[in-house]
């Protein structure tokens, strides 16, 4: 059924702008100030897993604990009748992904620019107590005015949580992955996000993450057993 001109909460749905396999993100308008904002909905066949319902809840509230002008800014959620939703800043300037994809590989300044950007951002979650775990082109968004911001923390992992994800379970992505979280250490730290920025860094300067492969357990190897190539012979 479509949710186009739903309302929830305060908010009035616009058109979908992603569908996964336990949510929608949707443009929606707060109905009180007409702010534009998206809208992240779990879907009604999934609201009555534990799991998948506790991993939602744990979101919003890691959400909760950030504030920075480089995260993408949460408004508050909550549910409504069997709908569970947040509301966060609608950033609609593109990801580091996409502009990879269309440009090819930075200059070292804007690398440098955008490099510091997100590490400030990964300082301020990292005060909180909140590690990412999946950094990557793909969750780092750009306002219309090129600020970028940290998005996506659906496996990030709250350490002042009593609620942890499950110890020794492999998260991520495979070409910014940490050697920890590939052996399912569990003693993950900010450290692993640091990692992952320095591969994001090297894919902004050479078009490419440091490791690649066919499958998982090749590009697996080579983050636990191999050096990085050198950028020199890349760029």
């Amino acid at each position: 059924m479509s949710m186009l001109n739903r309302k929830i909460d305060e908010f009035q749905l616009g058109e979908p702008l992603g569908v996964g396999t336990v949510g929608s993100i949707y443009r929606a308008v707060e109905r009180r100030s007409g702010e534009v904002v998206a809208i992240k909905v779990l879907h009604p066949t999934v609201v009555d897993d534990p799991l998948v319902s506790a991993r939602f809840e744990r979101e919003m509230v890691i959400l909760e604990k950030l504030s920075h002008p480089h995260i993408v800014h949460y408004y508050g959620g909550g549910q409504t009748g069997r709908q569970c939703f947040y509301a966060m800043e609608l950033v609609q300037g593109g990801t580091l992904k996409e502009l990879l994809a269309d440009s090819g590989p930075l200059t070292w300044q804007e690398t440098a620019e955008i490099g510091a950007q997100l590490a400030s951002a990964l300082q301020h979650a990292h005060n909180h107590g909140i590690i990412h775990r999946d950094l990557k082109p793909a969750n780092l968004y750009f306002t219309r005015d090129g600020e970028l911001k940290l998005g996506d923390f659906g496996i990030a992992l709250d350490t002042t949580s009593t609620k942890l994800t499950a110890d020794g379970l492999t998260v991520g992505t495979y070409a910014y992955m940490s050697p920890e979280q590939i052996v399912g250490d569990q003693h993950i730290t900010g450290k692993t996000d640091l990692y992952a920025l320095g591969c994001v860094l090297f894919e902004m300067l050479t078009g490419r993450p440091p490791f690649a492969g066919e499958n998982f357990a090749q590009i697996f190897h080579q983050h636990l057993h191999v050096p990085a190539p050198s950028m020199l012979e890349l760029v």
